[in-house]
């Protein structure tokens, strides 16, 4: 991270909520890749406490795998269509993975996006 100073800061020297911050400048780029694609609750796991969305497009090979570690609120469809997630960080310093379109908010403690799973 690039510290408004100018200079760089590691990851081991962020403070929790600078890491947080510093996950989102990630999220974007590969989202937009993914908008338009058909999205779908993927996993749901209760002892690992972990919610994947996963988001296809056709004709396109591979997938974006958008992984909610500790989720805490979970509102939305199972699957729809023409999917625009987003990521943000609410003011507790939790994520919020929306997609107003489609009614889904789901809270959790961490996220992690990664595409081709």
């Amino acid at each position: 991270m690039i510290t408004p100073s100018g200079e760089f800061k590691g990851w081991k020297d962020m403070t929790p909520a600078e890491r947080k911050r510093d996950q989102l400048r990630h999220f974007p780029t590969l989202l937009a890749r993914w908008a338009g694609g058909r999205a779908s609750i993927w996993e749901l796991t209760v002892s690992l406490k972990t919610l994947t969305v996963r988001v296809e497009r056709s004709g396109i090979q591979g997938n974006l795998d958008v992984h909610c570690i500790g989720p805490s609120h979970i509102h939305g469809p199972v699957f729809w269509d023409n999917c625009e997630i987003t990521v943000s960080l609410a003011a507790d310093d939790t994520f919020i993975v929306l997609d107003v379109r489609a009614g889904l908010e789901i809270r959790t403690a961490s996220v992690e996006v990664t595409e081709h799973c």
